[in-house]
């Protein structure tokens, strides 16, 4: 999707599944946007308010109404993968900003070391920049 100059934007559990050859599917494409041109130049994506719900599993960058990247559907990634390892999230969608602000990553995903280690790069990545998607995949897989 991000090769070919898309943000998928809303990633969570209802909009995942898998076919019957195990690939994974995404579902519920209505949130997506371009982020580059035809000329593979970076266009500003950013959420508007009164289009847009949230939900528990949406970015930061999102959640504050900031401009979007490709981090931001890796964020959504991590948050996906705790919510299957844990059965829940820990924070309430009405309180978003404040529950996240309440737990560090340590606490989230210490005892997953890839998964921590996936959130912490996810977590310094510049908006604009491009993910190494090969390093973050082997960081995750067993």
């Amino acid at each position: 999707m991000h090769d070919c100059g898309f943000l998928y934007r809303d990633l969570h559990p209802s909009h995942v599944m898998q076919n019957f050859e195990g690939n994974i599917v995404l579902l519920g494409l209505k949130r997506m946007r371009r982020f580059t041109d035809i000329k593979s130049r970076l266009i500003e994506v950013r959420a508007n308010p009164e289009e847009e719900s949230l939900h528990e599993f949406v970015s930061n960058a999102r959640l504050r109404g900031i401009p979007e990247g490709r981090k931001d559907d890796l964020e959504t990634i991590g948050y996906l993968a705790l919510y299957m390892l844990e059965g829940k999230l820990p924070w309430k969608i009405n309180q978003l900003a404040q529950g996240r602000s309440k737990v560090t990553l340590q606490q989230l995903y210490g005892k997953y070391g890839g998964l921590f280690e996936f959130m912490v790069t996810v977590y310094k990545m510049a908006t604009d920049e491009q993910p190494n998607y090969d390093a973050l995949h082997s960081m995750i897989t067993l």
